[in-house]
């Protein structure tokens, strides 16, 4: 993240373990070598080592902070990276998990928070149950009730009751599915550093076709119109003969 103070340890080819200052500036983003240099802190005694009987990895040192910084919000980052050459460390994964790897340290009271991590965890558990309930649950009980069940085996009380619960299973489908989508798009333009681009290309084209689908309720051809056979098609092309209605 630029604008960071790292203290970095990697290990080198010999297995010995070594650990240096790093100022991670916005030359390194478009390319420059991060290769040690001074910070803007006083740290001594940095050490990188291994913790053998937990396989984990740990830098320590002592960090000397400046009488105006406040001490109540350090903002505190980490990565771990897999490729190193000398002391030269390369770039580290572009998953969630790295892009989310800060927090707030309270040195007062030794607590630490992350309410941006937590809000987008959030925003991405309520994006992923919205979709899945919707777009891959509801809606695809209404399109099995319309391709299956108009004759059994359930026995309905009205001739066009299978209509009612097909609609309404479609209608709430389509809801639910398109708020998953809203927030998708909000977590979109919320992430700053990293996107999905597949992931929101399907986004996009179930949401086209869910909508396609939905419209059905209004603006689907007659029997006798011409129109109707390229509906017809169009069921067939997305959803596999599953969706087709007579």
């Amino acid at each position: 993240m630029v604008g960071t103070q790292a203290l970095i340890g990697i290990k080198q080819t010999n297995g010995s373990f070594l650990g240096n200052t790093y100022n991670v500036t916005q030359y390194i983003k478009i390319g420059c070598n991060l290769l040690p240099t001074p910070i803007n802190l006083n740290v001594t005694n940095l050490i990188f080592g291994r913790l053998g009987h937990i396989q984990y990895h740990t830098i320590e040192a002592t960090i000397y902070l400046p009488q105006t910084v406040n001490i109540s919000r350090i903002n505190h980052v980490w990565q771990v990276g897999k490729v190193a050459i000398g002391m030269e460390p390369k770039i580290h994964e572009k998953t969630i998990r790295n892009y989310d790897s800060t927090e707030i340290i309270d040195l007062q009271t030794g607590t630490s928070i992350s309410i941006r991590s937590a809000r987008r965890h959030q925003a991405r558990v309520a994006h992923g149950i919205f979709s899945i309930i919707g777009w891959g649950t509801i809606l695809p009980i209404g399109v099995i009730i319309a391709r299956y069940f108009k004759k059994g085996p359930i026995h309905w009380n009205e001739h066009d009751q299978w209509k009612h619960a097909h609609k309404t299973c479609q209608a709430c489908g389509y809801i639910l599915g398109a708020t998953g989508w809203v927030i998708g798009i909000w977590l979109g333009n919320y992430s700053k550093y990293y996107s999905f681009p597949k992931h929101g290309a399907y986004g996009i084209c179930i949401f086209t076709f869910a909508t396609l689908q939905t419209l059905a309720l209004r603006l689907k051809p007659h029997t006798n119109d011409e129109l109707r056979t390229y509906w017809t098609q169009k069921d067939i092309l997305v959803f596999s003969n599953t969706c087709k209605q007579p």
